[in-house]
């Protein structure tokens, strides 16, 4: 391993383990990352039955047309330009307060607010949100939709992230999709705190993958609606999963 290879790997470690890893009274705060591990099968065994009964329709809901608002277009030289698009992005919570069992509320769980009042009150969530980097003055031959990793979703670093130039220099046009509770989609009180997508709860990953996925489907729609062009997602780490769930679906 080069030098700089380690500098990175120790670059990495620091961040992943220090900056982004919640302090140990944040953790104990939060009833999923304090079981153990017998506590979290028990919980997983209670929640299995619920969502096995829930159609895949339900899960994955087609988006019903929504309103994307595109905002006008900021150049970036004299070939390229971008334009920030934004959505309601509010599937329906599979999660119901009434299925709740005994066992669930003895480990903890909700106590102080539902799984559904904790996703309402996080309002700048339940606002989709992208980039659209394009060629001024020629159609594309294609359109690149990407999707960040765990804790990305700053416009300014998927500058950086992902080839831009050299996409839209091939005549593609790239948009780079913000994930669920990342980026400018944080809560303003928690913009130094990691984000809450993965979470050591299930049911809210399971609510974050689906809003993924639905979030993904309002772009391909609208692109798709736009030209009959090619479109490609892409993604990296978490990005990529979220990337490799969607032709399963589609």
């Amino acid at each position: 391993m080069t030098i700089a290879s380690k500098l990175r790997s120790s670059l990495d470690n620091v961040i992943l383990h220090r900056f982004l890893k919640p302090p140990y009274h944040l953790r104990m705060k939060s009833v999923p990352e304090r079981l153990s591990h017998e506590e979290r099968i028990t919980s997983l065994d209670c929640l299995i039955p619920h969502y096995e009964k829930i159609s895949h329709s339900q899960v994955f809901p087609d988006p019903e047309d929504p309103i994307v608002y595109t905002t006008e277009a900021t150049p970036i030289s004299h070939e390229w330009q971008y334009s920030d698009l934004s959505w309601v992005s509010r599937p329906r919570p599979l999660w119901k307060p009434e299925n709740m069992t005994w066992k669930l509320a003895q480990l903890g769980f909700d106590q102080e607010k539902s799984l559904q009042t904790k996703l309402e009150e996080l309002t700048n969530n339940q606002i989709g949100r992208a980039r659209w980097y394009a060629p001024k003055f020629r159609e594309p031959r294609g359109t690149i939709i990407t999707i960040h990793g765990y804790a990305m979703g700053y416009y300014s670093i998927q500058r950086k992230q992902w080839p831009i130039e050299d996409a839209l220099t091939a005549g593609f046009e790239i948009i780079n999709m913000i994930l669920p509770f990342h980026g400018p989609r944080k809560e303003a009180y928690n913009w130094h705190k990691p984000p809450r997508f993965p979470s050591s709860d299930p049911r809210f990953t399971i609510e974050a993958v689906r809003q993924s996925v639905y979030d993904s489907r309002v772009l391909i729609n609208y692109f798709r609606a736009k030209s009959e062009r090619p479109i490609l997602v892409s993604g990296m780490s978490l990005g990529g999963y979220v990337s490799s769930l969607l032709p399963t679906l589609d």
